[in-house]
């Protein structure tokens, strides 16, 4: 593979450098929250770790085991495109950006996503190697319990190459 012309460090440790005509930013440069309810009769959505959003069946066949209540009209919209996390379950890999229009639990967070190319953003935040972070900025008393705050998902890193990259890599892992 042609190496890069420069490189700088990532200021991530186990990561080293990266090309240097990548930013180095962290999400809250790239997402705005969105909480909107009141759309009871949208398709339910799930975020599991294996798939990221996925359409929940009727049976509550999700993984997650939650029993679906009578009355949604509390649960959060979530548009095409947009980045949902499930916040006690983000130190497993349980996000993702949303193939799907629906709806989903309150206790989710749901995000307008800020990129050029949304599928990059997909592919580098679903990896394995991503998942480390959302555990790192995940806190509790017990590992089964930790939880992620708004605060703590803004502040993880993130590394964004030029549009025409991030479709490049996209198009390939695709």
């Amino acid at each position: 593979m042609k190496r890069y012309e420069s490189y700088k460090d990532s200021g991530v440790k186990w990561l080293g450098e990266i090309p240097g005509h990548w930013e180095v930013t962290c999400l809250r440069r790239l997402l705005k929250r969105y909480s909107v309810k009141g759309h009871p009769n949208k398709p339910l959505l799930s975020v599991t770790r294996e798939k990221g959003v996925i359409l929940r069946g009727a049976k509550g066949d999700d993984g997650n085991n939650n029993i679906i209540p009578e009355d949604l009209s509390g649960y959060k919209h979530v548009k095409k495109g947009q980045f949902v996390i499930n916040k006690m379950k983000s130190w497993q890999g349980s996000y993702g950006v949303s193939d799907f229009e629906g709806i989903v639990s309150p206790a989710y967070f749901v995000y307008d996503l800020d990129i050029g190319d949304k599928r990059f953003f997909s592919w580098a935040i679903r990896s394995k190697n991503y998942v480390p972070f959302f555990m790192q900025y995940s806190k509790g008393i017990r590992v089964d319990q930790w939880d992620l705050t708004p605060e703590n998902v803004k502040s993880i890193p993130f590394f964004i190459p030029p549009k025409s990259e991030q479709t490049a890599i996209a198009n390939y892992l695709d």
